[in-house]
């Protein structure tokens, strides 16, 4: 196979870096579209988007949690379901800050020469988000994590509550397969530009430094 330019090469690699930022954005705004509703009893409910589904959880739970009347059962629905919005939350916090500063840092960076210390400097901005190639890996992750949510709920109304509710989509397509759509893709792109990376020193977990002779010229 015919190795690629350094142009194409350029490209894939921008794509990499990119991908994850627009891979969030995309599942972000999928998540803001009402799509999901419960079927209970053969009763269909209100269609809701994924942020008002997990709004509305919390908003149930924390009822449920300061109500005196509420069943040991209610009570250990509620506090599952708690801890399960909180980690929505914090792995869509997360995915985003890693996406987007990455792919802000790789812009920018990879605008200017690899030595120069602009483009160094950016790549140290970005360890404080993340740190290193795992971690950017993990972040990609994230979606997994957070885009399971229906099924969490409809598990915990199913085995705590022993309410047989069931969960569908208007668009017959639940949340967690493009978002594992998008990070097979993003995984896959970027452990295959890693060659590509060393290659044209578009690398933005290194730093690439002037050599002596740069230096005194």
């Amino acid at each position: 196979m015919k190795p690629l330019s350094p142009t194409s090469a350029r490209r894939v690699i921008y794509a990499a870096y990119l991908l994850p930022a627009i891979s969030f954005l995309l599942l972000l705004l999928y998540a803001l579209i009402p799509h999901l509703y419960f079927i209970y009893q053969d009763t269909a409910h209100e269609t809701m988007s994924l942020f008002t589904m997990v709004q509305n959880t919390w908003r149930e739970c924390q009822g449920a949690l300061v109500s005196t009347g509420s069943s040991v059962a209610a009570m250990r629905f509620s506090y599952t379901m708690s801890i399960a919005v909180i980690l929505f939350w914090v792995a869509l916090a997360l995915h985003g800050v890693i996406a987007l500063a990455s792919g802000i840092c790789a812009v920018y960076a990879f605008s200017k020469s690899p030595t120069d210390r602009l483009s160094n400097r950016a790549k140290k901005l970005l360890r404080f988000v993340c740190p290193n190639r795992v971690c950017f890996l993990l972040g990609g992750l994230l979606p997994l994590l957070y885009t399971t949510f229906p099924f969490v709920l409809r598990h915990a109304y199913r085995e705590q509550m022993s309410m047989p509710i069931s969960v569908y989509t208007t668009t017959h397509l639940a949340d967690v397969i493009p978002a594992a759509l998008l990070v097979l893709l993003g995984t896959s792109l970027f452990l295959a530009t890693l060659p590509l990376q060393g290659r044209e020193h578009l690398d933005l977990f290194r730093l690439y430094k002037q050599k002596s002779k740069d230096k005194t010229n």
